[in-house]
């Protein structure tokens, strides 16, 4: 199939505004809404494989996995656990993963305790399992990190494109850790984190910057451990290097990491963000046009 040119009595007809492909000897009128409709199908194809694949990853033997990280360890509740009790707990929470992946359409919405950020379903899957995580995801994970700990802010990765956020609540007096996750070339993630140390008595702020240069407010320390095992993990090791680091452990920096402690750390991840969170049902509308869907397909099918 090639685009052929139109001649004058063509033309004549308003087909030169549209996408024209010629299967001879015949010419077919190409519909604009046809191509957003395949678009929309494939799209949908695509999302349903990704989430078979992900059904089967979570669905693995979570008792074999022998890793214990700390990323999102109290919330889990696997923090203090002798290594056989943290990989039945890893069992559980798979379990709850895959029971809120068989319940939840892709439209769901998944809301930060804090009412401040949220994930659409369809944004997890093919993402927070295997893949490479998005600024949705990581601003998710971050902001849950933020709620959990407290004393923290968190700056959304989309700050140089949406603007300076509003000024937060709290005084800046009671802030000791500010953290920045920041897509670097546009395919990797990389973290700022600025910790705050205020003297009331003098009434001087000093502020600690953990970046690759060196500003004048104080020295900056460049942390270049662990290494990410790799090539889409980075993501994922920027959420675990911001849990290290507002707990105030520091342990991640000391230990490498393998590909089975990325696993578990996307596992506490999905947990966090399906189970830990709050859940927006669908919307009156996207719930009559489902109905809708599944009474034509019904039909059609039989």
């Amino acid at each position: 199939m090639f685009p052929v040119k139109l001649d004058k009595n063509m033309k004549k007809q308003g087909l030169m505004n549209d996408v024209v492909i010629t299967i001879n000897p015949k010419l077919w009128k190409f519909s604009g809404d046809y191509a957003c409709a395949m678009t929309a199908f494939y799209d949908m194809k695509a999302k349903c494989r990704s989430w078979i694949e992900d059904r089967k990853w979570l669905e693995q033997d979570w008792r074999k996995i022998d890793s214990v990280v700390e990323l999102f360890d109290v919330a889990t509740n696997t923090a203090g656990l002798v290594p056989d009790a943290v990989r039945i707990r890893y069992q559980e929470v798979a379990n709850d993963a895959i029971s809120k992946f068989a319940s939840s359409p892709l439209r769901t919405t998944f809301v930060t305790r804090s009412n401040t950020l949220w994930l659409g379903f369809d944004n997890i899957i093919g993402a927070l399992c295997q893949g490479w995580l998005n600024d949705s995801a990581v601003d998710f994970c971050l902001e849950a990190i933020v709620g959990s700990i407290g004393q923290s802010l968190m700056l959304s990765t989309l700050l140089g494109v949406v603007g300076w956020p509003t000024s937060p609540k709290t005084q800046i007096l009671y802030t000791k850790f500010i953290v920045h996750p920041v897509s670097l070339s546009a395919n990797h993630w990389g973290l700022i984190t600025v910790r705050l140390y205020c003297d009331v008595a003098t009434k001087t702020l000093q502020v600690q910057v953990f970046i690759g240069y060196q500003v004048t407010i104080s020295p900056v320390e460049r942390i270049k451990t662990p290494q990410q095992p790799d090539a889409i993990s980075c993501g994922v090791l920027v959420i675990a290097q911001a849990y290290s680091y507002l707990t105030e452990s520091m342990r991640l920096q000391e230990h490498g990491v393998s590909k089975r402690d990325v696993g578990v750390m996307r596992l506490r991840m999905i947990w966090m963000v399906v189970s830990h969170s709050k859940e927006r049902s669908n919307s009156v509308y996207d719930a009559d046009k489902a109905n809708r869907i599944r009474e034509l397909l019904q039909k059609q099918l039989g």
